[in-house]
């Protein structure tokens, strides 16, 4: 299956604006502008959560750049922190201790 080519960017105030709410935009742009997606709520219900989703799943998209579907589907990125954990500090139990470049790696449980 063939995906667009990253990176994907975020339109923070989307094309338009929807009931006085802008709805940020997904897209990529390689050789022409692609529209990818819109995150928005559905029945007008106004949350703040749209432009932190949008945002999400570009980092997302833009981290695993040339890496296989095949490959994201087996586990790849939990299994290299593994080994980055392992490599770099075996005494690290819990996820939330775990840390790259001084970023904490997981979320905290909510």
């Amino acid at each position: 299956m063939k995906h667009t080519k990253e990176p994907w960017h975020v339109m923070e105030k989307g094309f338009g604006v929807n009931n006085g709410n802008a709805n940020p935009i997904v897209y990529a742009n390689d050789d022409k502008l692609r529209y990818v997606c819109k995150c928005a709520d559905w029945l007008n219900i106004i949350t703040t959560d749209n432009l932190a989703n949008a945002q999400r799943i570009v980092k997302c998209i833009n981290a695993c750049a040339g890496i296989t579907d095949e490959a994201l589907d087996a586990g790849v990125v939990r299994g290299c922190i593994e080994v980055a954990r392992i490599v770099n500090n075996p005494n690290v139990r819990k996820d939330s201790d775990l840390r790259w470049m001084g970023f904490q790696v997981f979320e905290e449980d909510v």
